[in-house]
Protein backbone atom coordinates (compact mmCIF):
# COMPACT_ATOMS: atom_id res chain seq x y z
CA UNK A 1 0.00 0.00 0.00
CA UNK A 2 1.49 3.39 -1.06
CA UNK A 3 1.02 6.19 1.19
CA UNK A 4 0.86 9.90 0.26
CA UNK A 5 3.05 11.89 2.44
CA UNK A 6 3.51 15.40 3.46
CA UNK A 7 7.27 15.79 2.94
CA UNK A 8 8.75 18.33 4.60
CA UNK A 9 12.49 17.80 4.48
CA UNK A 10 12.09 15.87 8.15
CA UNK A 11 13.33 19.55 9.26
CA UNK A 12 9.49 20.98 9.99
CA UNK A 13 9.34 19.62 13.35
CA UNK A 14 11.76 22.01 14.47
CA UNK A 15 10.93 25.25 15.35
CA UNK A 16 14.17 26.11 13.83
CA UNK A 17 12.81 26.60 10.65
CA UNK A 18 11.11 29.95 11.66
CA UNK A 19 13.72 32.13 10.87
CA UNK A 20 14.65 30.47 7.69
CA UNK A 21 13.60 31.11 4.28
CA UNK A 22 11.73 27.82 2.45
CA UNK A 23 10.90 26.74 -0.89
CA UNK A 24 7.81 25.61 -0.27
CA UNK A 25 6.12 23.76 -4.05
CA UNK A 26 3.06 21.40 -5.13
CA UNK A 27 1.89 20.33 -7.98
CA UNK A 28 -2.17 20.39 -9.26
CA UNK A 29 -3.33 17.10 -7.98
CA UNK A 30 -6.80 17.24 -7.04
CA UNK A 31 -7.92 17.32 -4.38
CA UNK A 32 -5.36 17.08 -2.09
CA UNK A 33 -3.80 20.06 -3.69
CA UNK A 34 -4.81 23.15 -6.31
CA UNK A 35 -5.19 26.19 -7.03
CA UNK A 36 -8.60 27.75 -5.00
CA UNK A 37 -10.75 30.06 -6.61
CA UNK A 38 -8.70 32.99 -4.63
CA UNK A 39 -5.65 31.83 -6.61
CA UNK A 40 -4.09 30.47 -2.79
CA UNK A 41 -2.92 26.82 -2.68
CA UNK A 42 -6.49 24.48 -1.43
CA UNK A 43 -7.28 20.89 -0.59
CA UNK A 44 -6.32 18.44 2.45
CA UNK A 45 -2.66 18.88 2.03
CA UNK A 46 -2.28 22.46 1.23
CA UNK A 47 -4.15 22.99 4.75
CA UNK A 48 -1.73 20.55 6.20
CA UNK A 49 1.12 22.71 4.99
CA UNK A 50 -0.84 25.91 5.91
CA UNK A 51 -1.27 24.80 9.76
CA UNK A 52 2.42 23.63 9.77
CA UNK A 53 3.29 26.81 8.69
CA UNK A 54 1.79 29.01 11.38
CA UNK A 55 2.67 27.01 14.00
CA UNK A 56 6.06 27.50 13.26
CA UNK A 57 5.28 30.75 12.51
CA UNK A 58 6.10 30.64 8.84
CA UNK A 59 5.05 33.03 6.07
CA UNK A 60 7.17 31.80 3.11
CA UNK A 61 5.11 31.70 -0.18
CA UNK A 62 3.98 28.14 -1.25
CA UNK A 63 4.55 27.55 -4.84
CA UNK A 64 2.86 25.84 -7.37
CA UNK A 65 5.24 24.06 -10.02
CA UNK A 66 5.18 21.32 -12.59
CA UNK A 67 6.05 18.12 -10.66
CA UNK A 68 9.31 17.64 -12.12
CA UNK A 69 10.42 20.98 -11.31
CA UNK A 70 9.36 20.36 -7.90
CA UNK A 71 10.85 17.13 -7.83
CA UNK A 72 14.32 18.55 -9.43
CA UNK A 73 14.39 21.46 -7.16
CA UNK A 74 14.05 18.78 -3.89
CA UNK A 75 16.87 17.17 -4.61
CA UNK A 76 19.39 20.19 -5.11
CA UNK A 77 18.10 22.97 -3.39
CA UNK A 78 18.86 23.37 0.56
CA UNK A 79 15.21 24.37 2.66
CA UNK A 80 13.35 23.37 -0.10
CA UNK A 81 10.08 21.53 0.50
CA UNK A 82 7.61 19.19 -1.56
CA UNK A 83 4.35 17.50 -1.05
CA UNK A 84 2.05 15.87 -1.50
CA UNK A 85 4.26 12.63 -2.73
CA UNK A 86 3.53 8.64 -3.02
CA UNK A 87 6.27 6.88 -0.40
CA UNK A 88 7.52 4.08 -2.04
CA UNK A 89 10.39 1.67 -1.29
CA UNK A 90 12.25 3.51 -4.26
CA UNK A 91 11.78 7.04 -2.87
CA UNK A 92 11.99 5.66 1.22
CA UNK A 93 15.87 6.57 1.60
CA UNK A 94 15.97 9.32 -1.06
CA UNK A 95 13.75 11.77 1.41
CA UNK A 96 13.08 12.84 4.71
CA UNK A 97 9.53 12.02 5.65
CA UNK A 98 7.14 14.23 7.97
CA UNK A 99 4.05 11.49 7.87
CA UNK A 100 1.23 10.62 6.12
CA UNK A 101 -1.97 12.40 5.10
CA UNK A 102 -3.33 9.10 4.42
CA UNK A 103 -2.92 6.34 3.26
CA UNK A 104 -4.44 5.37 -0.73
CA UNK A 105 -4.94 1.68 -2.13
CA UNK A 106 -5.65 0.96 -5.49
CA UNK A 107 -8.10 -2.17 -6.54
CA UNK A 108 -10.06 -3.16 -9.44
CA UNK A 109 -13.40 -3.83 -9.45
CA UNK A 110 -16.18 -5.52 -11.67
CA UNK A 111 -20.07 -5.72 -11.66
CA UNK A 112 -20.87 -9.19 -9.55
CA UNK A 113 -22.35 -10.64 -12.07
CA UNK A 114 -19.00 -9.98 -14.76
CA UNK A 115 -17.28 -12.87 -16.46
CA UNK A 116 -14.32 -10.73 -16.71
CA UNK A 117 -11.07 -12.82 -15.23
CA UNK A 118 -7.77 -11.36 -14.53
CA UNK A 119 -4.96 -13.88 -14.09
CA UNK A 120 -1.79 -11.22 -15.10
CA UNK A 121 -1.04 -7.48 -14.42
CA UNK A 122 0.93 -7.85 -17.02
Amino acid sequence: MKTITLLLAGLLSSGMLAAQSLNIYYEDNRPLQFVGADGKPAGFAAEVVREIQRRIHNRDAVQLVPWARGLNRLGSTPNTLLFSMARTAERDGQYQWIGPIFDNSYAFYAKADSTLVISDLE
